[in-house]
């Protein structure tokens, strides 16, 4: 298996050869580099009001006691139309997901044979950068 190597004009110049340990690699650890990556990514803007935060709701409904219904104390209840969400989503959730070492070393050898076995893998022989102010 070997990779492009290009000139500064983007000239194929040779070809390298690469190592033996590229290959036979699981795709699975890929896998795993890449949902962590995206997973890293997520918002997590979901939230709801709970029945201490939604407006209103202050005086009592109705009589504990001879009205024939069940004990309420507030209308911005979960129970009512209006209320609060009792478990609603909180904007305190982590998505982090770790990924070892090994395995991300795994992943990008594994990117790196999927590439050059598709001849899509490139290697630029000297590059010069060059700042502008």
């Amino acid at each position: 298996m070997s990779a492009i190597v290009l000139n500064e004009k983007l000239e194929k110049a040779s070809e390298l050869a690469l190592p033996e340990s590229f290959s036979g690699i699981n795709p699975h650890n890929l896998y795993l580099y890449v949902k962590s990556a995206q997973a890293a990514m997520r918002a997590n803007s979901a939230t709801a009001l709970t029945r201490s935060q939604v407006r209103g709701g202050g005086k009592k409904p109705w009589a504990q006691k001879g009205g024939g219904r069940a004990r309420a104390g507030s209308r911005r209840s979960p129970v009512f139309v209006g209320g609060g969400k009792a478990f609603g989503p909180k904007n305190n959730r982590n998505y982090d997901l770790k990924v070892n070492k090994k395995q991300k070393k795994l992943a990008l050898n594994f990117a790196l044979n999927e590439h050059a076995q598709n001849g899509t893998l490139f290697i630029v022989d000297s590059l010069e950068v060059v700042w502008k102010n």
